[in-house]
Protein backbone atom coordinates (compact mmCIF):
# COMPACT_ATOMS: atom_id res chain seq x y z
CA UNK A 1 0.00 0.00 0.00
CA UNK A 2 2.93 2.23 0.78
CA UNK A 3 4.48 1.67 -3.00
CA UNK A 4 0.94 2.50 -4.22
CA UNK A 5 0.79 5.75 -2.18
CA UNK A 6 4.19 6.79 -3.53
CA UNK A 7 3.04 6.20 -7.05
CA UNK A 8 0.39 8.08 -6.63
CA UNK A 9 2.27 11.17 -5.39
CA UNK A 10 4.56 11.28 -8.36
CA UNK A 11 2.02 11.05 -10.87
CA UNK A 12 0.01 13.69 -9.84
CA UNK A 13 3.22 16.04 -10.27
CA UNK A 14 4.05 14.67 -13.82
CA UNK A 15 0.26 15.21 -14.90
CA UNK A 16 0.30 18.54 -13.36
CA UNK A 17 3.35 19.70 -15.58
CA UNK A 18 1.33 18.13 -18.36
CA UNK A 19 -1.39 20.50 -17.62
CA UNK A 20 0.90 23.29 -17.30
CA UNK A 21 3.12 22.74 -21.11
CA UNK A 22 -0.77 22.39 -22.67
CA UNK A 23 -1.93 25.54 -21.50
CA UNK A 24 1.44 26.89 -22.35
CA UNK A 25 0.68 25.87 -25.82
CA UNK A 26 -3.18 26.99 -25.68
CA UNK A 27 -4.32 23.26 -26.50
CA UNK A 28 -7.51 22.36 -24.56
CA UNK A 29 -8.11 19.32 -25.48
CA UNK A 30 -4.94 18.30 -24.19
CA UNK A 31 -5.66 20.71 -21.41
CA UNK A 32 -8.68 19.07 -20.53
CA UNK A 33 -7.77 15.69 -21.18
CA UNK A 34 -4.57 16.19 -18.00
CA UNK A 35 -7.45 17.55 -15.70
CA UNK A 36 -9.50 14.70 -15.64
CA UNK A 37 -6.07 12.70 -15.19
CA UNK A 38 -5.16 14.89 -12.30
CA UNK A 39 -8.76 14.04 -10.72
CA UNK A 40 -8.42 10.55 -11.00
CA UNK A 41 -4.57 9.85 -9.91
CA UNK A 42 -5.33 12.29 -6.65
CA UNK A 43 -8.47 10.03 -6.04
CA UNK A 44 -7.00 6.89 -6.45
CA UNK A 45 -4.33 8.78 -3.97
CA UNK A 46 -6.90 9.10 -1.59
CA UNK A 47 -8.38 5.70 -1.73
CA UNK A 48 -4.91 4.14 -0.90
CA UNK A 49 -4.07 6.28 2.05
CA UNK A 50 -8.01 5.36 3.48
CA UNK A 51 -7.11 1.86 3.20
CA UNK A 52 -3.57 1.99 4.95
CA UNK A 53 -5.11 4.26 7.86
CA UNK A 54 -7.86 1.83 8.23
CA UNK A 55 -7.61 -0.45 11.43
CA UNK A 56 -7.40 -4.10 10.89
CA UNK A 57 -10.24 -6.10 12.38
CA UNK A 58 -9.72 -7.83 15.70
CA UNK A 59 -9.09 -11.71 14.94
CA UNK A 60 -11.16 -13.94 17.07
CA UNK A 61 -9.30 -15.35 20.01
CA UNK A 62 -7.57 -18.93 19.25
CA UNK A 63 -9.70 -21.75 20.40
CA UNK A 64 -9.20 -24.00 23.58
CA UNK A 65 -7.28 -27.21 23.66
CA UNK A 66 -9.81 -29.64 24.49
CA UNK A 67 -9.62 -31.20 27.85
CA UNK A 68 -9.93 -34.56 28.86
CA UNK A 69 -12.18 -36.02 31.37
CA UNK A 70 -11.40 -35.29 34.87
CA UNK A 71 -10.65 -38.22 37.38
CA UNK A 72 -8.07 -37.68 40.50
CA UNK A 73 -5.92 -41.29 39.59
CA UNK A 74 -2.87 -41.11 37.57
CA UNK A 75 -4.11 -41.44 33.76
CA UNK A 76 -3.92 -44.54 31.31
CA UNK A 77 -1.29 -44.36 28.78
CA UNK A 78 -4.32 -44.47 26.67
CA UNK A 79 -5.77 -41.60 28.09
CA UNK A 80 -1.98 -39.44 28.19
CA UNK A 81 -2.09 -39.84 24.62
CA UNK A 82 -5.62 -38.39 24.31
CA UNK A 83 -4.72 -35.45 26.43
CA UNK A 84 -1.41 -35.29 24.02
CA UNK A 85 -3.12 -34.74 20.89
CA UNK A 86 -1.85 -31.06 21.13
CA UNK A 87 1.34 -31.65 23.04
CA UNK A 88 2.77 -28.05 22.03
CA UNK A 89 -0.72 -26.93 23.79
CA UNK A 90 0.16 -23.75 25.86
CA UNK A 91 -1.28 -24.92 28.64
CA UNK A 92 1.72 -24.99 31.17
CA UNK A 93 2.63 -22.42 33.87
CA UNK A 94 5.17 -21.34 31.98
CA UNK A 95 2.99 -20.66 28.71
CA UNK A 96 3.10 -17.40 26.73
CA UNK A 97 -0.89 -18.16 26.64
CA UNK A 98 -2.26 -14.94 29.04
CA UNK A 99 -4.28 -16.58 32.05
CA UNK A 100 -6.90 -14.37 33.47
CA UNK A 101 -7.67 -14.64 37.64
CA UNK A 102 -8.91 -12.57 40.46
CA UNK A 103 -6.21 -10.03 39.99
CA UNK A 104 -6.20 -9.60 36.65
CA UNK A 105 -4.68 -11.37 33.42
CA UNK A 106 -1.23 -12.83 33.97
CA UNK A 107 1.56 -14.74 31.84
CA UNK A 108 4.60 -15.98 31.44
CA UNK A 109 5.91 -14.22 28.38
CA UNK A 110 5.13 -10.64 30.12
CA UNK A 111 7.99 -7.67 30.40
CA UNK A 112 7.97 -8.80 33.99
CA UNK A 113 6.63 -11.63 35.95
CA UNK A 114 7.27 -15.20 37.53
CA UNK A 115 7.19 -18.81 35.81
CA UNK A 116 4.26 -19.40 37.13
CA UNK A 117 2.95 -15.99 37.10
CA UNK A 118 2.05 -15.20 40.85
CA UNK A 119 -1.99 -15.34 40.07
CA UNK A 120 -3.90 -17.41 42.50
CA UNK A 121 -7.38 -17.31 42.51
CA UNK A 122 -8.49 -16.33 45.94
CA UNK A 123 -11.19 -18.52 47.64
CA UNK A 124 -11.60 -20.44 44.15
CA UNK A 125 -14.13 -23.68 44.71
CA UNK A 126 -11.71 -27.05 44.98
CA UNK A 127 -11.87 -28.64 41.54
CA UNK A 128 -10.83 -32.69 40.85
CA UNK A 129 -7.88 -31.95 38.38
CA UNK A 130 -7.39 -33.11 35.15
CA UNK A 131 -4.65 -35.12 33.22
CA UNK A 132 -2.77 -33.30 30.51
CA UNK A 133 0.32 -33.73 28.51
CA UNK A 134 0.79 -30.39 27.41
CA UNK A 135 4.52 -30.23 28.69
CA UNK A 136 6.74 -30.81 25.16
CA UNK A 137 8.57 -34.25 26.09
CA UNK A 138 12.36 -32.94 25.55
CA UNK A 139 13.77 -36.24 25.36
CA UNK A 140 13.42 -39.11 22.23
CA UNK A 141 14.53 -42.87 22.76
CA UNK A 142 14.56 -45.30 20.10
CA UNK A 143 12.90 -48.74 20.70
CA UNK A 144 14.56 -51.44 18.82
CA UNK A 145 14.36 -55.28 18.60
CA UNK A 146 14.19 -58.35 15.87
CA UNK A 147 10.68 -58.87 14.07
CA UNK A 148 8.33 -60.11 16.00
CA UNK A 149 9.82 -59.73 19.74
CA UNK A 150 7.22 -57.38 20.66
CA UNK A 151 8.46 -53.74 19.91
CA UNK A 152 5.10 -52.07 18.63
CA UNK A 153 3.15 -53.89 21.28
CA UNK A 154 5.51 -52.41 24.03
CA UNK A 155 5.34 -49.14 22.12
CA UNK A 156 1.25 -49.76 22.59
CA UNK A 157 1.52 -50.60 25.80
CA UNK A 158 3.64 -47.39 26.77
CA UNK A 159 1.63 -44.69 24.41
CA UNK A 160 -1.49 -45.95 24.06
CA UNK A 161 -1.26 -45.14 20.47
CA UNK A 162 -2.65 -48.19 18.86
CA UNK A 163 -0.51 -48.53 16.18
CA UNK A 164 -0.38 -51.56 13.55
CA UNK A 165 1.02 -54.59 14.98
CA UNK A 166 2.79 -55.88 12.18
CA UNK A 167 3.51 -60.19 11.77
CA UNK A 168 6.25 -60.34 9.76
CA UNK A 169 9.53 -58.06 8.68
CA UNK A 170 9.06 -54.38 7.45
CA UNK A 171 8.68 -53.96 3.78
CA UNK A 172 8.89 -50.02 4.07
CA UNK A 173 10.56 -47.52 5.92
CA UNK A 174 7.81 -46.68 8.82
CA UNK A 175 8.28 -45.19 12.17
CA UNK A 176 6.01 -44.94 14.95
CA UNK A 177 6.34 -41.89 17.09
CA UNK A 178 4.20 -41.49 20.46
CA UNK A 179 4.43 -39.89 23.85
CA UNK A 180 4.57 -42.11 27.18
CA UNK A 181 3.69 -40.65 30.26
CA UNK A 182 5.96 -40.60 33.37
CA UNK A 183 3.95 -41.49 36.62
CA UNK A 184 4.96 -39.22 39.41
CA UNK A 185 3.04 -39.31 42.93
CA UNK A 186 3.78 -36.40 44.01
CA UNK A 187 1.46 -33.83 41.33
CA UNK A 188 -1.73 -35.14 43.18
CA UNK A 189 -0.03 -34.29 46.24
CA UNK A 190 0.92 -31.10 45.29
CA UNK A 191 -2.44 -30.13 42.98
CA UNK A 192 -4.33 -30.71 46.32
CA UNK A 193 -2.35 -28.06 48.34
CA UNK A 194 -2.49 -25.52 45.33
CA UNK A 195 -6.10 -26.54 44.17
CA UNK A 196 -4.94 -27.19 40.93
CA UNK A 197 -7.02 -28.18 38.00
CA UNK A 198 -5.29 -29.88 35.83
CA UNK A 199 -2.11 -32.04 36.27
CA UNK A 200 0.81 -32.55 33.89
CA UNK A 201 2.97 -35.22 34.33
CA UNK A 202 6.65 -35.66 32.88
CA UNK A 203 6.81 -37.87 29.29
CA UNK A 204 8.96 -39.04 27.03
CA UNK A 205 9.17 -39.34 22.96
CA UNK A 206 9.49 -42.71 22.29
CA UNK A 207 10.61 -43.58 18.18
CA UNK A 208 9.51 -47.20 17.10
CA UNK A 209 10.96 -48.54 14.14
CA UNK A 210 10.50 -51.96 11.88
CA UNK A 211 12.00 -55.22 13.11
CA UNK A 212 16.18 -55.31 12.69
CA UNK A 213 17.37 -58.13 10.87
CA UNK A 214 20.42 -59.72 10.36
CA UNK A 215 23.04 -57.88 8.36
CA UNK A 216 21.06 -54.76 9.21
CA UNK A 217 23.98 -52.80 10.38
CA UNK A 218 26.36 -54.07 7.22
CA UNK A 219 23.95 -54.13 4.25
CA UNK A 220 22.94 -50.60 4.17
CA UNK A 221 19.43 -51.98 2.94
CA UNK A 222 15.97 -51.36 4.38
CA UNK A 223 17.36 -52.16 8.10
CA UNK A 224 20.11 -49.61 7.76
CA UNK A 225 17.96 -47.31 6.83
CA UNK A 226 15.67 -47.77 10.00
CA UNK A 227 19.08 -47.81 11.99
CA UNK A 228 19.57 -44.58 10.52
CA UNK A 229 16.24 -43.41 11.75
CA UNK A 230 17.76 -44.03 15.75
CA UNK A 231 21.12 -41.94 15.40
CA UNK A 232 18.90 -38.91 16.72
CA UNK A 233 17.38 -40.50 19.84
CA UNK A 234 18.87 -39.87 23.17
CA UNK A 235 18.72 -43.27 24.15
CA UNK A 236 17.52 -46.98 23.11
CA UNK A 237 15.39 -49.46 24.89
CA UNK A 238 15.95 -52.76 23.46
CA UNK A 239 12.97 -54.97 23.66
CA UNK A 240 13.86 -58.79 23.76
CA UNK A 241 10.90 -61.41 22.95
CA UNK A 242 11.00 -63.81 26.49
CA UNK A 243 7.82 -65.49 26.41
CA UNK A 244 6.92 -68.99 24.33
CA UNK A 245 4.06 -69.06 21.45
CA UNK A 246 4.07 -71.35 19.09
CA UNK A 247 1.33 -69.33 16.92
CA UNK A 248 4.42 -66.26 16.76
CA UNK A 249 7.17 -66.84 14.23
CA UNK A 250 10.33 -66.24 15.10
CA UNK A 251 13.30 -65.49 12.61
CA UNK A 252 15.85 -68.34 14.11
CA UNK A 253 13.01 -71.18 14.90
CA UNK A 254 13.62 -71.15 18.81
CA UNK A 255 13.23 -68.38 22.10
CA UNK A 256 16.42 -67.72 23.28
CA UNK A 257 16.52 -64.22 24.76
CA UNK A 258 20.37 -63.75 25.12
CA UNK A 259 21.21 -64.88 21.85
CA UNK A 260 18.47 -62.58 20.23
CA UNK A 261 19.75 -59.32 22.28
CA UNK A 262 23.40 -60.15 21.03
CA UNK A 263 22.46 -60.28 17.50
CA UNK A 264 20.74 -56.99 17.55
CA UNK A 265 23.50 -55.65 19.48
CA UNK A 266 26.25 -56.93 16.94
CA UNK A 267 24.29 -55.07 14.43
CA UNK A 268 24.85 -51.84 16.24
CA UNK A 269 28.27 -52.27 17.08
CA UNK A 270 29.11 -53.19 13.04
CA UNK A 271 26.94 -50.27 12.04
CA UNK A 272 29.38 -47.97 14.25
CA UNK A 273 31.99 -49.61 12.75
CA UNK A 274 30.57 -48.65 9.38
CA UNK A 275 30.39 -44.90 10.59
CA UNK A 276 33.93 -44.33 11.84
CA UNK A 277 35.15 -45.83 8.95
CA UNK A 278 34.01 -43.54 6.57
CA UNK A 279 34.62 -40.68 8.57
CA UNK A 280 38.19 -41.59 8.26
CA UNK A 281 37.75 -42.02 4.57
CA UNK A 282 36.43 -38.69 4.57
CA UNK A 283 39.54 -37.26 6.89
CA UNK A 284 42.43 -39.37 4.78
CA UNK A 285 42.88 -35.91 2.44
CA UNK A 286 43.03 -33.33 5.42
CA UNK A 287 45.54 -35.42 7.29
CA UNK A 288 47.71 -35.61 3.79
CA UNK A 289 47.84 -31.71 3.55
CA UNK A 290 49.13 -31.63 7.26
CA UNK A 291 46.14 -30.62 9.31
CA UNK A 292 46.79 -31.10 12.63
CA UNK A 293 43.36 -31.01 13.89
CA UNK A 294 42.05 -33.81 11.29
CA UNK A 295 45.16 -35.71 12.29
CA UNK A 296 44.52 -35.83 15.78
CA UNK A 297 40.68 -37.00 15.06
CA UNK A 298 42.27 -39.51 12.79
CA UNK A 299 44.48 -41.11 15.57
CA UNK A 300 41.15 -41.00 17.96
CA UNK A 301 38.85 -42.50 15.51
CA UNK A 302 41.01 -45.03 14.90
CA UNK A 303 41.77 -46.67 18.45
CA UNK A 304 37.42 -45.92 18.51
CA UNK A 305 37.75 -48.43 15.12
CA UNK A 306 39.96 -50.53 16.77
CA UNK A 307 37.77 -50.61 19.99
CA UNK A 308 34.71 -51.72 17.97
CA UNK A 309 36.21 -54.46 16.32
CA UNK A 310 37.79 -55.90 19.49
CA UNK A 311 33.55 -56.85 20.03
CA UNK A 312 33.62 -54.07 22.82
CA UNK A 313 30.95 -51.15 22.50
CA UNK A 314 31.59 -47.20 22.36
CA UNK A 315 30.02 -46.96 25.70
CA UNK A 316 33.39 -48.52 27.23
CA UNK A 317 35.75 -46.92 24.89
CA UNK A 318 38.54 -45.01 27.52
CA UNK A 319 38.71 -41.98 25.01
CA UNK A 320 34.77 -41.45 24.42
CA UNK A 321 34.69 -38.43 26.43
CA UNK A 322 37.33 -37.09 23.28
CA UNK A 323 34.98 -37.65 20.73
CA UNK A 324 34.00 -34.97 18.25
CA UNK A 325 30.40 -33.70 19.34
CA UNK A 326 28.67 -35.21 15.66
CA UNK A 327 30.47 -38.59 16.36
CA UNK A 328 29.11 -38.52 19.87
CA UNK A 329 25.37 -37.93 18.40
CA UNK A 330 25.70 -40.86 15.65
CA UNK A 331 27.14 -43.60 17.76
CA UNK A 332 24.30 -46.07 18.31
CA UNK A 333 26.45 -48.20 21.10
CA UNK A 334 27.72 -45.40 22.96
CA UNK A 335 24.12 -44.60 24.01
CA UNK A 336 22.51 -45.57 27.40
CA UNK A 337 20.56 -49.20 26.78
CA UNK A 338 17.62 -50.38 28.76
CA UNK A 339 16.37 -53.97 27.94
CA UNK A 340 12.96 -54.53 28.24
CA UNK A 341 11.80 -58.47 28.39
CA UNK A 342 8.43 -58.90 26.55
CA UNK A 343 7.02 -61.78 28.51
CA UNK A 344 3.42 -63.29 28.55
CA UNK A 345 1.14 -63.19 31.83
CA UNK A 346 2.76 -65.70 33.55
CA UNK A 347 5.89 -63.75 34.26
CA UNK A 348 8.37 -66.71 32.03
CA UNK A 349 11.05 -66.26 35.17
CA UNK A 350 13.66 -68.10 33.39
CA UNK A 351 13.73 -66.40 30.20
CA UNK A 352 13.75 -63.02 31.86
CA UNK A 353 16.76 -64.33 34.40
CA UNK A 354 18.57 -65.45 31.13
CA UNK A 355 18.39 -62.00 29.76
CA UNK A 356 19.69 -60.57 33.12
CA UNK A 357 22.30 -62.70 32.83
CA UNK A 358 23.47 -61.45 29.25
CA UNK A 359 22.77 -57.57 30.27
CA UNK A 360 25.23 -57.55 33.11
CA UNK A 361 24.45 -54.05 34.77
CA UNK A 362 22.03 -52.95 32.55
CA UNK A 363 18.78 -52.75 33.78
CA UNK A 364 16.13 -54.67 32.70
CA UNK A 365 12.67 -54.24 32.94
CA UNK A 366 9.89 -57.23 32.61
CA UNK A 367 6.45 -56.07 30.59
CA UNK A 368 3.54 -58.35 29.85
CA UNK A 369 3.65 -56.46 26.25
CA UNK A 370 -0.04 -58.10 24.95
CA UNK A 371 -1.70 -57.90 28.19
CA UNK A 372 0.01 -54.28 28.93
CA UNK A 373 -1.26 -52.88 25.46
CA UNK A 374 -4.60 -54.01 26.09
CA UNK A 375 -5.33 -52.54 29.39
CA UNK A 376 -3.73 -49.06 27.77
CA UNK A 377 -6.73 -49.08 25.81
CA UNK A 378 -8.95 -49.25 28.87
CA UNK A 379 -9.53 -45.50 30.26
CA UNK A 380 -12.31 -46.42 33.07
CA UNK A 381 -10.12 -46.89 36.30
CA UNK A 382 -12.55 -49.13 37.77
CA UNK A 383 -12.32 -51.44 34.81
CA UNK A 384 -8.58 -51.30 34.44
CA UNK A 385 -8.43 -52.48 38.51
CA UNK A 386 -10.57 -55.10 37.60
CA UNK A 387 -7.96 -56.29 34.46
CA UNK A 388 -5.59 -55.96 36.38
CA UNK A 389 -6.75 -57.81 39.40
CA UNK A 390 -7.22 -60.82 36.87
CA UNK A 391 -3.61 -61.44 37.21
CA UNK A 392 -2.80 -60.47 40.47
CA UNK A 393 -1.44 -57.07 40.14
CA UNK A 394 -2.16 -53.92 41.61
CA UNK A 395 -0.81 -51.25 38.81
CA UNK A 396 -0.16 -51.17 35.55
CA UNK A 397 3.71 -52.26 35.02
CA UNK A 398 4.71 -50.78 31.34
CA UNK A 399 4.77 -46.73 33.29
CA UNK A 400 8.21 -48.50 35.24
CA UNK A 401 9.77 -48.97 31.86
CA UNK A 402 9.70 -45.02 31.12
CA UNK A 403 10.32 -44.39 34.93
CA UNK A 404 13.55 -47.04 34.17
CA UNK A 405 14.72 -44.65 31.37
CA UNK A 406 14.66 -41.49 33.78
CA UNK A 407 17.01 -43.15 35.82
CA UNK A 408 19.20 -44.47 32.70
CA UNK A 409 19.32 -40.95 31.50
CA UNK A 410 19.96 -39.31 35.39
CA UNK A 411 17.08 -37.34 34.87
CA UNK A 412 15.66 -35.31 37.90
CA UNK A 413 11.92 -33.82 38.48
CA UNK A 414 10.96 -30.50 39.27
CA UNK A 415 7.80 -28.82 39.59
CA UNK A 416 5.63 -25.53 38.39
CA UNK A 417 2.80 -25.13 40.65
CA UNK A 418 -0.51 -22.87 40.48
CA UNK A 419 -4.20 -22.68 40.78
CA UNK A 420 -4.21 -23.92 36.60
CA UNK A 421 -1.95 -26.71 36.82
CA UNK A 422 0.71 -28.10 38.61
CA UNK A 423 3.59 -29.15 35.85
CA UNK A 424 6.36 -31.47 35.76
CA UNK A 425 9.52 -30.63 34.05
CA UNK A 426 12.72 -32.72 33.49
CA UNK A 427 16.26 -31.51 33.36
CA UNK A 428 19.44 -33.44 33.63
CA UNK A 429 20.72 -33.81 37.20
CA UNK A 430 23.13 -30.88 37.90
CA UNK A 431 20.87 -28.20 35.66
CA UNK A 432 21.56 -25.21 37.63
CA UNK A 433 18.77 -22.71 38.13
CA UNK A 434 18.79 -21.04 34.73
CA UNK A 435 18.74 -24.05 32.58
CA UNK A 436 15.99 -25.76 34.50
CA UNK A 437 13.80 -22.15 33.68
CA UNK A 438 14.73 -22.95 29.94
CA UNK A 439 12.81 -25.54 29.89
CA UNK A 440 9.22 -23.54 30.85
CA UNK A 441 10.37 -21.18 28.48
CA UNK A 442 13.37 -19.52 26.89
CA UNK A 443 12.55 -16.29 27.64
CA UNK A 444 12.27 -16.99 31.55
CA UNK A 445 15.97 -18.37 30.94
CA UNK A 446 17.07 -15.09 29.31
CA UNK A 447 15.38 -12.33 31.58
CA UNK A 448 16.70 -14.90 35.02
CA UNK A 449 16.59 -12.91 38.08
CA UNK A 450 15.96 -14.96 41.17
CA UNK A 451 13.55 -18.36 41.53
CA UNK A 452 11.58 -18.52 44.88
CA UNK A 453 12.48 -22.58 45.40
CA UNK A 454 10.65 -24.99 47.61
CA UNK A 455 10.61 -28.98 48.14
CA UNK A 456 7.36 -30.84 47.07
CA UNK A 457 7.43 -32.79 50.22
CA UNK A 458 7.94 -29.64 52.72
CA UNK A 459 4.86 -27.87 50.45
CA UNK A 460 2.75 -30.81 51.12
CA UNK A 461 3.36 -31.11 54.73
CA UNK A 462 2.99 -27.80 55.25
CA UNK A 463 -0.50 -27.45 53.54
CA UNK A 464 0.04 -23.95 51.76
CA UNK A 465 2.85 -21.62 50.46
CA UNK A 466 2.28 -19.21 53.25
CA UNK A 467 2.37 -21.53 56.29
CA UNK A 468 5.14 -22.81 54.77
CA UNK A 469 6.87 -19.23 54.07
CA UNK A 470 5.89 -18.79 58.42
CA UNK A 471 8.05 -21.97 58.50
CA UNK A 472 11.31 -20.87 56.64
CA UNK A 473 10.68 -23.28 54.03
CA UNK A 474 10.39 -20.94 50.94
CA UNK A 475 14.27 -20.06 49.84
CA UNK A 476 15.47 -17.59 47.54
CA UNK A 477 18.19 -18.84 44.84
CA UNK A 478 20.36 -17.38 42.40
CA UNK A 479 21.55 -18.43 38.59
CA UNK A 480 23.90 -20.63 40.36
CA UNK A 481 21.24 -22.81 42.06
CA UNK A 482 21.31 -26.34 41.47
CA UNK A 483 18.40 -27.87 41.10
CA UNK A 484 17.19 -30.77 43.00
CA UNK A 485 14.92 -33.35 42.51
CA UNK A 486 11.40 -32.83 43.59
CA UNK A 487 11.77 -28.72 44.05
CA UNK A 488 8.92 -26.86 43.04
CA UNK A 489 10.37 -23.15 41.63
CA UNK A 490 8.40 -20.00 40.72
CA UNK A 491 11.28 -17.80 38.71
CA UNK A 492 11.15 -14.36 38.73
CA UNK A 493 12.39 -13.21 35.12
CA UNK A 494 12.46 -9.62 33.42
CA UNK A 495 12.43 -9.12 29.56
Amino acid sequence: MAAYSRLGNSGVGWVALGAGLALVRREPRIAVATAVAVWGTLAVNYAVKTQVQRPRPELPDAPQAIEPPATSSFPSSHAAMSAAAAIASASTSGSTTPRTSSRGTCSAGSRVGSAVASCRRAGAPAERPRISSGAVASLEIGIIGLPNSGKTTIFNALTGAGATVQPFAATEVSVNTGIAPVPDERLAALAAVEGSQKLVPPSIQLVDVAGLQRGAGRDGGLSGEFLQALRAADALIHVVRSFHDDTVFHVDGRVDPAADAEGVDLELLFADGILVAKRLERLERAVKVGQKEAKAEADLLGELAAHLDGGATARTFPRRGDLPAEVVLELLTLKPMLYVANTSESGDDDLVAALRAYAGEAEVVAVAGRFEAELAEIEDPEERALFLAEIGQEEASAPRVAAAAFRMLDLITFFTAGPKDVTAWTVRRGSNAVEASGKIHTDIARGFIRAEVIGADELVAAGSRAEATKLGQLRVEGKDYVVQDGDVLNVRFNV
